[in-house]
């Protein structure tokens, strides 16, 4: 009644490709001690798994550990009667801003003048513009110059160069709104300490400390290579869709400075907060984002420096987060949660 003993092919291999050897397991590390056993599989159904999809597989097991970690952080702060206060005002707050869901989001151009619906608008803007001198004669005569602070819907953004040309400016002066928020906020960014734990420190303790300033943290530019993956893969090619080019994020001590900063970003007469995705909402499926949580805004920077640039209706990206989850989110765990999403092809 015993089951026949199935033989056990070991598929192994080097950069060179794969191998198979029907051999016991110890005589095959003996005889080839420069391989490495990748698996073991039925000799008469076997399936050779490529280098990659190995990592992969194993990458997506440590994943799923991460999110449980992320899982039982969320348990450990939502559960409590403060945690369950903080995450209910929360949610209050950003009712309370009142984000069309309705919006479009893309990255647009600005609306051209001689594009306007109505002459009398366009009679409007054409005095404004010839009262502030603002406006070349040439264009004025012409009626063709771009509205700051106007986005034409009809006007997506068409051009890698033109978009990451505005989110580097754009970068720029979010930088400079952040550091504000987090001075009345209390909020943190991280220090590049060298060490494997990560460090925060308030912006309000480091910013007359030049040298621990030149430590701190800074989100660059989302690079070309990952941006082309989330245009080919997500977005259709649609570079309008690109709104996280210039992103930055904020770490707070306690839910209450994160729901303050939210209320400060969204009075600031500096930007436009156009979308909030709250995922510290319960109701939030966390297995999404592989239990990470946070709270993304997506807005623009209006200033009249803004404007001068003509970078004001360029969409950038901040993350507000809880200190807790800045620090579960390692080097390691992003790594292992951008394979498993370029595995889901996201």
């Amino acid at each position: 009644g015993e089951k026949p003993a199935i033989p056990l092919w070991y598929i192994c291999g080097r950069e060179s490709g794969l191998m198979v050897f029907d051999l016991p397991v110890r005589l095959f590390q003996s005889l080839c001690p420069a391989y490495s056993i990748w698996h073991l599989v039925p000799r008469d159904h076997y399936r050779i798994l490529s280098r990659e999809k190995l990592q992969s597989v194993e990458i997506q097991e440590t994943a799923s550990d991460d999110q449980k970690m992320y899982d039982d952080l969320w348990r450990s702060l939502s559960e409590t009667e403060d945690g369950k206060a903080g995450v209910e005002h929360l949610g209050k707050v950003v009712q309370m801003i009142g984000i069309d869901k309705k919006n479009d989001w893309r990255q647009t151009n600005r609306m051209r003048a001689d594009r306007q619906a109505a002459k009398l608008e366009q009679d409007k803007c054409l005095s404004q513009d010839a009262a502030s001198h603002t406006v070349h004669p040439i264009f004025s005569d012409l009626c063709s110059w771009t509205m700051p602070n106007r986005r034409d819907p009809n006007m997506k953004i068409a051009s890698f160069n033109q978009l990451y040309c505005a989110a580097s400016i754009a970068n720029l002066l979010l930088i400079e709104r952040l550091e504000e928020w987090a001075e009345s906020a209390n909020g943190m960014f991280q220090v590049n300490n060298g060490r494997k734990e990560p460090e925060f420190v308030r912006w309000a303790d480091a910013k007359h400390d030049l040298e621990l300033v030149s430590k701190l943290k800074r989100p660059v530019l989302k690079r070309h290579g990952r941006a082309t993956e989330k245009l080919i893969r997500s977005y259709a090619n649609d570079l309008s869709l690109l709104l996280d080019l210039a992103r930055q994020s904020l770490v707070f001590e306690s839910m209450a400075d994160l729901t303050t900063c939210l209320g400060i970003i969204s009075t600031d007469s500096n930007v436009r907060v156009e979308r909030i995705k709250n995922r510290l909402d319960p109701t939030y499926n966390s297995d999404d984002t592989a239990g990470y949580r946070d709270v993304c805004v997506n807005l623009r920077v209006v200033s009249s420096l803004a404007q001068a640039l003509g970078v004001e209706i360029h969409m950038c990206e901040v993350q507000l987060l809880l200190r807790e989850y800045a620090a579960l989110r390692s080097a390691d765990g992003h790594k292992r949660y951008v394979q498993g999403r370029n595995d889901r092809g996201v």
